[in-house]
């Protein structure tokens, strides 16, 4: 789990849920740029910012960090991040 992992997959599915970083910072209750440093890797939100970010994309926070059940009950790291395009 990286940084810009975590980044990557919020603004996977940010644009999957065809919403702008201005809409999905507001329903955070941040300022886009504070959303844009965590899309891009510069920072990474808190665990309450990121439990939000969970609720309202309706994915677990082991999605977000890029990690997946094993078969054995076990989470490992996911091979790719969400589907999507590289941040840039």
């Amino acid at each position: 789990m990286t940084k810009n992992t975590i980044g990557h997959n919020i603004r996977t599915l940010r644009k999957e849920h065809n919403m702008t970083q201005e809409q999905l910072a507001q329903q955070l209750n941040m300022k886009r740029q504070t959303l844009s440093n965590y899309e891009i890797g510069k920072r990474i939100p808190d665990i309450y910012e990121l439990i939000t970010i969970a609720d309202i994309f309706d994915v677990t926070l082991d999605e977000i960090a890029g990690r997946k059940k094993s078969g054995k009950g076990c989470t490992k790291k996911a091979d790719p991040p969400l589907t999507g395009s590289q941040p840039g």
